[in-house]
């Protein structure tokens, strides 16, 4: 910390870009630089050759819903079908006695 005037200051540093001030440049600090880390998989990756040939498909969502939902669906289809009837035959009923529904 700089102190001017007994008021404590924060020293500057830059980092990003090269103050154009010379009294400011030696406040510059070089970025950090990025090391460069050799990838394991890359030599295996080449071994491997081209990877269109290599063909991955994906499990399909309407197959899954088709299995988990069919067994429900089926006791619907069992349930409408049953109320379609005792409409039918509410109707035949009351046609049979003169009243309408």
């Amino acid at each position: 910390m700089n102190s001017v005037e007994g008021i404590k200051r924060p020293k500057l540093r830059f980092r990003n870009y090269l103050p154009e001030s010379q009294e400011l440049v030696p406040n510059f600090v070089q970025p950090p630089t990025i090391e460069i880390v050799p990838d394991p998989f890359a030599s295996e990756l080449q071994k491997m050759g081209n990877m269109d040939e290599i063909t991955v498909y994906a499990p399909s969502v309407a197959l899954d819903l088709k299995t988990d939902i069919e067994p429900k669906l089926n006791i619907l289809a069992k349930r409408t079908q049953r109320a379609i009837v005792d409409l039918i035959r509410k109707r035949l009923a009351s046609s049979h006695d003169g009243e309408e529904l």
